[in-house]
């Protein structure tokens, strides 16, 4: 169960990283311009919760802080990287308030629920 968490919580943040890096679109052609900030909290909402489904509740920080340091090194990247982009903190601040969601829902007692969810369904198959 643990591999499966780990390659979702690659792609999602290979999804991250592509969509970060991409070219921007016109913003003729971009109909997510209006709710760029939501889209940074969200994907942060999902990478930090995904992370959470397999982290020891004692080192859910880590989690989050990786996290956190993924959004900060892309938001450089956009500054260095591309030719399209602009490192913004309100990007990053979005992306922040994802992740200390995400940590206040795992906080309560639901780090590593990936995992516990996986064993329960295994239990219940049999296996």
């Amino acid at each position: 169960m643990r591999r499966a968490w780990s390659a979702a919580i690659l792609v999602l943040a290979g999804a991250i990283v592509a969509a970060s890096l991409a070219p921007q679109l016109p913003e003729s052609v971009d109909t997510f311009s209006d709710s760029d900030k939501a889209w940074h909290f969200l994907a942060y909402l999902l990478l930090a919760l995904a992370g959470s489904a397999i982290a020891a509740p004692q080192r859910l920080w880590r989690t989050m802080l990786r996290c956190f340091l993924l959004g900060a090194a892309l938001e450089l990247a956009q500054g260095t990287l591309t030719a399209t982009r602009s490192p913004e903190w309100t990007d990053l601040a979005a992306n922040s308030a994802g992740i200390a969601v995400a940590w206040l829902i795992a906080g309560w007692g639901r780090a590593g629920w990936g995992l516990r969810a996986g064993a329960w369904i295994a239990g219940r198959l049999g296996r």
